[in-house]
């Protein structure tokens, strides 16, 4: 294996991305990063080039894949570490038809062979673990959280890399942002998370009082946000919605579906409050409380 490349959006995604690259780094083998967003370099350190991907457009996936997976050939590089988020995938998919290469998603663990790239990923929504070789080269996208930051004091380099429109015929007319309602869930280190045993959604008022009280932020499976919209969708969490990893994820009135649990398996500490002595939630949490949470939380917020 000549190099490995890694693309994502940001920096925090970048950096996740890095710490993958350096666990099947080998002695003789280079990393080249490349990202749209390089507010710092620090972070870094063990990359052999930083590349900037500057352009005067929108970064559309048409116009950025080409353009990544020319730069992965020019930096001799067998394995890409791309982003798992919506435009991450959609840039995998055109780079591994650009390089004729083997495609990989959601990977959650890889692993150097003789020839090619090990890898797992959950199927089937969580039920099952496939195992999977792609031989070289291979793109793989990698979901946000799945590596955590390796903090190095290091400083690289950067280079400059222009994106050009590839289709003149497709042009960005206006960009709306979508509009994100508090912090986001993936980095706190304290969540709070509420699920279908809400019975109202005037029960969010107390889940409020106790967020507050240990400086946590609300979560919430997917019927809260996707069918109630008691909640904003950025609150969700599961295997398609966000994934996260607390210090302690406190689950309240959700049974702990695999969907649900896939997204929260690699917190440090899960204490759960079901009214289901036999809810699945119980079979992967730390601490468990079986009661009603109108008895329970305010027992809570009296303690704390």
């Amino acid at each position: 294996m000549a190099g490995i490349l890694v693309f994502g959006e940001n920096v925090s995604i970048t950096k996740q991305l890095f710490t993958a690259a350096l666990s099947i780094k080998g002695k003789e083998q280079s990393i080249c990063v490349a990202t749209f967003d390089v507010t710092n370099t620090m972070g870094f350190g063990g990359a052999d080039k930083i590349v900037k991907l500057a352009t005067n457009v929108s970064a559309l996936p048409e116009d950025s894949a080409e353009a990544i997976a020319m730069l992965a050939k020019q930096e001799s590089c067998d394995v890409c570490l791309i982003s798992g988020t919506l435009c991450g995938k959609d840039i995998a998919a055109k780079m591994a038809a650009y390089l004729k290469a083997g495609l990989v998603s959601s990977a959650q663990t890889i692993k150097i062979v003789a020839d090619g790239v090990e890898t797992t990923r959950l199927i089937y929504g969580g039920l099952a673990v496939a195992e999977e070789k792609t031989v070289f080269p291979a793109v793989i996208t990698i979901e946000s959280q799945s590596f955590t930051i390796q903090e190095t004091t290091a400083s690289c380099t950067i280079e400059t890399c222009l994106v050009q429109s590839a289709n003149s015929a497709l042009s960005v007319i206006q960009i709306v942002p979508i509009t994100k309602q508090g912090v986001d869930i993936t980095v706190a280190d304290k969540i709070v998370a509420v699920g279908r045993g809400l019975s109202k959604e005037e029960d969010l008022r107390s889940i409020e009082d106790l967020a507050k009280k240990i400086d946590a932020e609300i979560g919430c499976s997917r019927g809260i946000a996707e069918d109630f919209h008691w909640l904003p969708i950025e609150r969700y969490i599961g295997i398609s919605g966000k994934k996260v990893r607390p210090t302690i994820y406190l689950s309240i009135g959700i049974s702990g579906q695999v969907q649900h649990v896939a997204g929260i398996r690699d917190s440090k500490i899960i204490a759960a409050i079901d009214t289901n002595e036999n809810a699945p939630i119980f079979l992967v949490a730390d601490y468990g409380i079986v009661g009603d949470m109108k008895d329970i939380i305010p027992l809570l917020l009296q303690e704390l």
